[in-house]
């Protein structure tokens, strides 16, 4: 089982509706030459969350979500 990296790592956390700024953070992680991914929360459908995942420059996309 993954984990979100606790230490050394970047980890971009937003909304399935609030994904702006990802590509930035994505950058800053490459530059200081940390893993990066990215979490996150709330309720997307599975169609959504694979989309979400696809399009995320992350090495993981870990959902969060309180059914």
């Amino acid at each position: 089982m993954s984990r979100v990296p606790t230490l050394q790592a970047a980890v971009f956390v937003a909304t399935p509706d609030h994904l702006e700024g990802a590509d930035i953070a994505a950058s800053c992680a490459e530059a200081f030459h940390l893993p990066f991914s990215v979490v996150v929360l709330g309720n997307p459908d599975e169609k959504a969350m694979r989309q979400i995942a696809g399009r995320m420059p992350a090495e993981s996309v870990f959902f969060v979500s309180n059914p």
